[in-house]
C-alpha cells in the first residue's frame, strides 16, 4: 500500500471516529488533537492552547450565563404564582438546545472544510459552544 493511500485512510479513520464520538455526545481531546495534528499539522503545544483556550472561554461563559439566567426565571416564577416550582428552572435549557447542535455542526462542518486557511477558528468556537451548552443543561436541573 502506498503512503498516499496510508494517509487517506488516516484521515477517514478520523472523520469516522469524529462522527461517532460527535453523535454519541462531544467530541473527546484525544479525537480533537488526532484531527489537529493530522489536517492542521499542529504540534502538541499549539494543540493544547487551542483545546484549553475554547473549552475554558466556552466553561466561563456557561457558568456566567446560566446562573444569573435560573436565577431570573425563578424570581419570575415566583411572582407569578407566589411559589417556585422546579420545572420552572427547565426552560433555562431553552438555549442549550439550539446552541448544542450548532456547536456540533460547526465543529463537523469546519473540521471536513479542513483546506479553509482559518477553518481552525470555526473548531475552537464549534468547541466552546458545545461546551457552553452543555453546562446550561445541568443547571436547569
Amino acid at each position: 500500500m502506498s503512503r498516499a493511500f496510508e494517509a487517506e485512510d488516516s484521515v477517514v479513520s478520523h472523520q469516522r471516529r469524529a462522527v461517532k464520538t460527535a453523535g454519541g455526545g462531544v467530541a473527546s481531546h484525544e479525537l480533537v488533537s488526532a484531527l489537529f495534528r493530522t489536517f492542521y499539522k499542529w504540534g502538541s503545544a499549539r494543540t493544547g492552547v487551542a483545546l484549553s483556550v475554547s473549552t475554558t472561554v466556552g466553561g466561563v461563559l456557561g457558568e456566567i450565563v446560566s446562573g444569573p439566567v435560573i436565577d431570573k426565571l425563578m424570581e419570575r416564577a415566583r411572582k407569578r404564582t407566589g411559589r417556585v416550582r422546579p420545572e420552572a428552572r427547565l426552560h433555562g435549557m431553552w438555549p442549550a438546545i439550539f446552541l448544542l447542535p450548532a456547536g456540533l455542526l460547526m465543529f463537523g462542518f469546519c473540521i471536513e472544510n479542513h483546506e479553509l486557511k482559518h477553518s481552525y477558528i470555526g473548531v475552537t468556537v464549534g468547541m466552546a459552544l458545545t461546551c457552553k451548552s452543555l453546562l446550561c443543561c445541568p443547571e436547569s436541573f
